[in-house]
């Protein structure tokens, strides 16, 4: 039911075909269908989708659509997005043009930018002017460095709320679907989210934040422009171009700066050091707190009460991860059997109605035969 919601919702009727691309992710299925749509408008000139009319379609036309460098009818910065939607729904739906799409090459990236942080004292006044509510949220995203999408689907349930592992989270299908266990940063973050959850009375099921109508946030795009708008209102106003995402980088520089790569690699979910190196945001101030402390033999560094309270989560989380992993494993194998179930009943479904509907126009056609008799 879910792909075929998707198809509807989208602009016209459904798309031929569309409904046979494998599962993924339900916000990139309907880009997909956004781009094969404009793509299909455009080779059929406006006429009827239809599948013997969509078959018809050249190479040609496909390869003029997405053109070369600073060609072609598809928008620079969304040529890439167009081909991968094109080649997902003409090679896999209809098995078309497969030997052509491993030819053509991907336009180049365009070169990373480096992502703006907060400074402590920029951070204090943002905080300042931030309401109570949008606060403790950003303090949650700031002391886990969770994605911002990771934030808006987690449930109360996901938190350990007591006991030993007071603080872990755990990410059911983050980004890539992938699951990972992570932790807060303190426990006296962990101890206000326990007291929020108490305060709310919220269940396990529940999300755990939500918007000022009490329902869940659907994607991040409110919360950044929330942002911006506290940015414009602090003193001194701050002009750096600050996301949720900004959280999660800052958060990955106090990782290492207080344990290690690897640590943070661990947390921030990636599967490359290179990746999480592009998180890490040394000052001037660190660099040199690091050059004139440095390790000194029989002087004990100096470990402060937040430090050693992730030090202790990271070595409970060490040791709960096997078995999460195991419990994660056989839930995903479950969904994965519903999903698989439900489209083969959909397309069970899908076929009687349309016998049904066949033997709906026989009837009709011989109820209208026998009044000639």
């Amino acid at each position: 039911m879910r792909k075929r919601k998707l198809m509807k919702t989208a602009r016209g009727a459904a798309i031929p075909g569309f409904d046979q691309i494998p599962d993924i992710k339900d916000r990139t299925l309907k880009q997909y269908g956004t781009h094969v749509r404009c793509f299909l408008k455009k080779a059929l000139q406006g006429r009827k989708m239809t599948r013997r009319r969509i078959e018809r379609i050249r190479w040609e036309q496909v390869l003029a659509f997405l053109g070369g460098p600073g060609k072609g009818e598809a928008g620079k910065g969304d040529r890439r997005n167009y081909r991968c939607a094109l080649k997902a729904y003409f090679t896999t739906a209809l098995g078309m043009f497969e030997g052509e799409f491993g030819k053509l090459r991907a336009g180049k990236r365009r070169p990373r930018k480096e992502k703006d942080i907060l400074e402590e004292a920029e951070k204090d006044s943002l905080w300042a002017v931030l309401p109570e509510q949008f606060r403790f949220l950003f303090d949650f995203l700031l002391g886990s460095g969770l994605r911002v999408q990771e934030l808006c689907d987690l449930r109360v349930g996901d938190v350990v709320l007591e006991g030993k592992a007071m603080g872990n989270i755990f990410v059911r299908c983050g980004k890539g679907g992938k699951s990972r266990l992570t932790t807060l940063t303190t426990m006296a973050m962990a101890e206000k989210v326990a007291g929020y959850v108490a305060a709310e009375g919220l269940e396990a099921n529940d999300r755990l934040f939500t918007n000022r109508f009490g329902e869940p946030y659907r994607s991040g795009h409110s919360l950044n422009k929330t942002l911006r708008v506290y940015c414009g209102k602090a003193a001194p106003k701050i002009k750096k171009r600050i996301t949720c995402h900004s959280f999660r980088h800052m958060f990955c520089t106090y990782v290492i700066d207080r344990c290690d790569m690897q640590t943070a690699q661990y947390l921030m979910g990636h599967t490359s050091p290179s990746t999480t190196n592009l998180y890490y945001h040394p000052t001037f101030a660190d660099v040199k707190r690091r050059i004139m402390e440095g390790p000194k033999e029989g002087k004990r560094k100096e470990v402060r009460d937040d430090d050693r309270g992730l030090q202790r989560l990271m070595a409970i989380v060490t040791e709960q991860n096997e078995d999460l992993k195991k419990q994660v494993q056989l839930k995903d194998e479950e969904v994965q059997l519903k999903d698989r179930v439900n489209w083969q009943l959909r397309q069970e479904n899908r076929l009687l109605r349309r016998q049904v509907a066949k033997l709906e126009r026989e009837r009709q056609q011989l109820q209208s035969r026998m009044r000639f008799y």
